[in-house]
């Protein structure tokens, strides 16, 4: 009896080795197959062009043609964007930039700061608003960023009164302007 046992041992020893190498050789080639089929079959990689037919709705991938994606690609893909974008935390809210203004940019100032201003000089330009135009007393064009800066061209383009006033600190003047609600031409 003990030769029995002995003997089971042995041969299950060796018939378990055996089974596992002819097992394994057997289950790789299927999987080499399936393997093989499933790359075949993938919709990773793009399926090649190979008529002049197919061009239309194609993509340039790095020298190689290849046909544009499917729509049910293109959803799947849209999906999982929207769901990436429904997992971030939402970006908090830019604050406006605060406007710096240097001391010597013209700034608008009200007609009583106009009428008490003894330091600075004192002058008068037009604004035609149809032709965007901004002159001097002589009807001469001036720059309206030399004379009223930023902050004056701003306030031309809110204003619905008659006159801006502005002061600039780099000229030592003090404008008003008369805001003309139609065109040069009209007023000769």
């Amino acid at each position: 009896m003990k030769n029995l046992i002995i003997g089971l041992l042995i041969g299950s020893v060796f018939g378990g080795g055996a089974g596992y190498f002819v097992a394994r050789k057997v289950l790789e080639k299927k999987f080499e197959e399936a393997y093989q089929v499933s790359k075949d079959n993938s919709t990773d990689t793009p399926e090649k062009i190979d008529t002049p037919e197919d061009i239309s709705g194609a993509v340039n991938d790095g020298g190689s043609l290849t046909k544009a994606p499917e729509k049910a690609d293109l959803e799947k893909y849209s999906k999982i964007v929207k769901e990436s974008k429904k997992e971030e935390p939402a970006p908090e809210p830019e604050k406006p930039a605060k406007k710096t203004t240097s001391k010597k940019e013209p700034k608008v100032i009200s007609e009583k700061d106009y009428d008490n201003e003894e330091s600075y000089m004192t002058d008068e330009l037009r604004y035609y608003e149809e032709d965007d135009l901004l002159v001097d007393a002589n009807d001469e064009p001036v720059n309206p960023e030399d004379y009223i800066g930023v902050a004056g061209m701003d306030a031309l383009a809110e204003t619905t009164s008659q006159h801006v006033y502005v002061k600039n600190p780099k000229f030592k003047t003090c404008y008003d302007v008369e805001v003309i609600h139609g065109r040069m031409e009209d007023e000769e």
